[in-house]
């Protein structure tokens, strides 16, 4: 006899990280670090959901994700990007799986397979923060992201 907990926790369990990045991914040409008196910064703010018991996101992430790397792709200097993975409370309980800690990792590897230097990301996880409903527990299913850049006064952010 079969649980349905146990079998899709073997399952999942198999495909954490199963799958490798994308072989297209956009590169980021930095631009040298601006003086901060002549700079000001811009922040730019996404999610990536993931599917339930599931580190690797689904596959439009890819898309939106190269989306904002282009944004951040014209010269300006990246100062820090902060990922902040999270499980909803049902995959909570299998703490063995670590998710939330999972998926940013998989962000964290994405976003130096671009060209950001590592030192430049903050990696870190959090509880669920929305309501137990299966909408709020599907946005808990998800990495936080926060891109913040520098950017000359005179340039305008599209």
């Amino acid at each position: 006899m079969c649980d349905i907990e146990t079998e899709g926790y073997a399952r999942a369990w198999n495909r954490l990280n199963a799958f490798p990045l994308p072989d297209n991914l956009p590169v980021v040409s930095l631009q040298t670090e601006l003086k901060a008196a002549r700079a000001i910064r811009a922040t730019y703010e996404a999610d990536v959901f993931f599917d339930w018991l599931e580190a690797y996101p689904i596959d439009i992430a890819f898309v939106k994700l190269a989306e904002l790397v282009q944004k951040t792709n014209t010269g300006y200097f990246i100062e820090q990007v902060q990922i902040i993975g999270s499980a909803d409370p049902m995959e909570q309980r299998l703490s063995t799986l670590q998710l939330a800690a999972r998926r940013a990792d998989l962000l964290k590897r994405y976003f130096v397979a671009v060209g950001v230097d590592a030192g430049r990301l903050a990696i870190s996880t959090r509880g669920p923060t929305h309501e137990d409903t299966p909408i709020g527990r599907a946005r808990d299913r998800s990495v936080a992201l926060r891109v913040v850049i520098r950017v000359q006064p005179t340039e305008r952010l599209q």
